[in-house]
């Protein structure tokens, strides 16, 4: 099975793959984070937010222990979560791993046409999990 999720659904896959009983081969990851009370600091640097977070999706934390292939991919002037929060999960991932920054896109200007060639290099690195990819 691979999971995809998206901003706040990066997070839900997270939490996903964190449970060793649920067979992950692979996930995509677009625009996520570290963890989400790290996000709400950042934004809300004027406030204790972190503090008032109650659910963390700490993604750094769940995919500690996942050893399928993940593939995550930043948009470089993303608005609302700034690619340093998703280079810093992609820094703390020790398993098989591959990021994509997408240039001059933002958190809802990411090329998304299914004609983009990351599309094909995404699902050639999800593959070679099967054995049948290049990577």
């Amino acid at each position: 099975m691979y999971l995809w999720g998206e901003s706040l659904g990066a997070g839900v896959v997270g939490a996903i793959v964190s449970d060793v009983a649920v067979p992950v081969s692979g996930v995509v990851m677009l625009t996520p984070w570290d963890t989400l009370p790290n996000l709400a600091q950042a934004i809300y640097w004027f406030l204790p937010a972190r503090w008032l977070i109650r659910d963390q999706y700490d993604s750094m934390k769940n995919l500690a222990n996942y050893g399928g292939r993940v593939a995550l991919l930043v948009a470089e002037n993303d608005e609302v979560i700034p690619k340093r929060h998703g280079l810093r999960l992609f820094e703390s991932i020790h398993g098989p791993k591959k990021l994509w920054e997408f240039r001059r896109a933002n958190h809802n200007t990411w090329p998304a046409d299914p004609g983009e060639p990351w599309w094909d290099e995404v699902l050639a690195f999800l593959a070679f999990a099967f054995g049948s990819g290049p990577n």
